[in-house]
């Protein structure tokens, strides 16, 4: 049975305007008359309607995430700890897939951006270039450095720091380092991680070496390059004793990695790999990765939407997160 205050207000002898006010907190009424309603609600089991009180206000404590691939596990975990930190905040979450198309991801923030919810949080799949759409309503950017203007908040991990970390390590460990990205590497954050990677290439007196494969990191796309990866790295120690494999991330790692050993290549002694991301997948691998600590950029990211959403202070529009080098067995 679903309880009003229709129903409080019968029970208690107050007027239903009187009821509202103690139950919303707003406007006056005596203590008394406070003590009993709120009693005779706790009597009754009355809850509110967040989305009624919001559509009343015109303020719904309800936040959306916008993901661009939700069986990404990456993603998934991003999406995941947010959820959890803005439930214990007292906000819902409404989970939009764009399945990484940049129309529907448009689509999305033009339709919630009218009020429908407190605040944006978008996992991207814009292109750099791409403009944000022009809408009034606190957002923060997870991975994407869009054109900033009043009311967004970019947080990141440091992509740089993570290719140049990938590119020390596998010099370190004396194999001939190469990069390997995907058709989608046109971001803001993978081209700081290719940045990372060639810039410590070159300081170390070794000339960059980026392959980009055709393929997108998922699964289906990477079975369809499965000849040309054979023969990239069959091509590679024939030129060198050792090759050390940075992967743009954890899929593409964790598929390079099982490709080599049903080739019969050895890992670590032949071939050594680096995935990105520090996903599930390469904890049961034993893949060395760049751990991203999502945790973190999950903190942060919340804090600062709630704090725009409640009109405090954010002193930095964009905001870094450093990673670090989990280092396994294929290195």
């Amino acid at each position: 049975m679903n309880i009003s205050i229709k129903d409080i207000a019968k029970q208690t002898g107050y007027a239903v305007s009187t009821v509202s006010r103690v139950l919303n907190g707003k406007g006056h009424f005596s203590k008394e008359a406070e003590i009993k309603i709120k009693q005779a609600a706790k009597e009754l089991g009355y809850h509110q309607n967040p989305l009624a009180l919001g559509m009343k206000t015109g303020s719904l404590s309800m936040i959306a995430i916008i993901v661009p691939d939700i069986m990404n596990a990456y993603y998934a975990q991003l999406v995941e700890t947010c959820e959890r930190i803005l439930f214990k905040a007292g906000y819902l979450t409404i989970i939009c897939s764009s399945d990484r198309n940049p129309d529907t991801e448009k689509r999305y923030v033009e339709k919630l951006g009218h009020g429908l919810v407190s605040g944006l949080i978008i996992i991207s799949s814009l292109e750099v270039k791409d403009k944000f759409p022009n809408y009034d309503l606190p957002t923060v950017y997870i991975d994407r450095f869009p054109k900033l203007k009043d009311g967004i908040v970019c947080v990141a991990s440091d992509n740089y720091q993570g290719g140049a970390l990938a590119a020390n390590h596998l010099i370190d460990t004396g194999t001939y380092p190469i990069m390997i990205t995907t058709a989608r590497d046109n971001f803001s954050t993978n081209e700081k991680r290719i940045l990372g990677f060639s810039d410590t290439c070159q300081s170390r007196g070794l000339e960059p070496n980026v392959i980009k494969m055709s393929a997108t990191s998922e699964e289906l796309d990477l079975e369809a390059e499965r000849d040309n990866f054979d023969a990239k790295i069959s091509e590679l120690l024939n030129q060198h004793e050792r090759v050390g494999i940075f992967c743009i991330n954890d899929n593409l790692a964790a598929f390079l990695y099982q490709e080599a050993l049903m080739s019969g290549y050895k890992v670590p002694e032949q071939v050594a790999i680096v995935g990105f991301d520090g996903s599930a997948k390469s904890r049961e691998l034993g893949i060395t990765t760049i751990r991203q600590d999502i945790n973190t950029i999950c903190n942060v990211c919340c804090s600062n939407l709630l704090s725009m959403i409640h009109k405090s202070k954010v002193y930095d529009a964009s905001q870094t997160i450093p990673v670090s080098l989990i280092k396994r067995k294929t290195t």
